[in-house]
């Protein structure tokens, strides 16, 4: 909402809360970066400095280390027990080659960086009124190329589909997809089975339905695509008239 209408300071602070997970605001900040949105990302490095010293209060100055250390041991100690409830796209390649694999590295790893490219492409010199579609899009792609993400990290999918969903009172394709994406995430009980957790074919049918609706404005222009758009109407250059004072 703080990027739709040109309020960077609570767009910097949205991201910015995000650093109690660092590995979900990665994705925003490339975004921020994308979009030149500078003093948002100066309310992020903010936040992460008070993160840091809040952190430094409890555990001391080296606690950053110390927490690597655990999350790796976490990760690799957890792999075996709850790989199958991987959402992310390295956590899903290790559950299905194992932890650690190369393959599983490549195919994760992969994956995630093409996510990452196709966001930062399209995001780049968007007109303010692809924020919506393209937030859509963001979502779940947060979601899948983090390192660690488990189902109920899902939940954050709540606010893509609220985008999508905008139709549902009017189209029935859109119920059928909210009603499919449902059913799907209530088969997770029985993920150790099938190897894949369900709501991670939820989390990759949501991107594609989101793209696949970004693709489809752009096409018909009611999005304009990069260049349509005056150069104070871009994601990152917002008129005057819409900049926090």
């Amino acid at each position: 909402r703080g990027m739709g209408d040109g309020r960077e300071l609570l767009a910097g602070v949205a991201a910015g809360g995000l650093l109690f997970k660092p590995q979900y605001a990665v994705v925003l900040v490339v975004v921020l970066v994308v979009t030149r949105r500078w003093r948002s990302l100066g309310v992020v490095a903010a936040a992460g400095v008070l993160a840091y010293l809040a952190g430094a209060a409890l555990a001391g100055w080296g606690w950053v280390g110390e927490w690597l250390d655990q999350v790796s041991w976490l990760a690799e100690a957890d792999a075996p027990a709850n790989g199958h409830n991987a959402i992310s796209f390295l956590g899903v390649a290790e559950s299905l080659w194992g932890f650690g694999a190369p393959v599983a590295q490549v195919v994760g790893w992969g994956l995630a960086a093409v996510a990452v490219c196709l966001v930062a492409g399209w995001w780049w010199r968007a007109p303010r009124s692809a924020v919506p579609a393209l937030m859509a899009v963001t979502v779940p792609v947060v979601l899948l190329v983090a390192p660690h993400a488990i189902y109920y990290d899902g939940g954050l999918l709540v606010l893509a589909v609220a985008i999508l969903a905008a139709g549902f009172a009017t189209s029935a394709r859109t119920r059928w997809a909210v009603a499919a994406a449902y059913g799907i995430s209530l088969l997770q009980p029985w993920s150790s089975s099938l190897r894949v957790a369900p709501v991670f074919v939820v989390t990759v049918g949501v991107l594609g339905w989101a793209a696949a609706r970004w693709v489809g404005e752009r096409r018909t222009a009611l999005v304009p695509g990069p260049g349509a758009a005056g150069a104070g109407e871009h994601c990152g250059h917002a008129p005057a008239d819409h900049l926090d004072s």
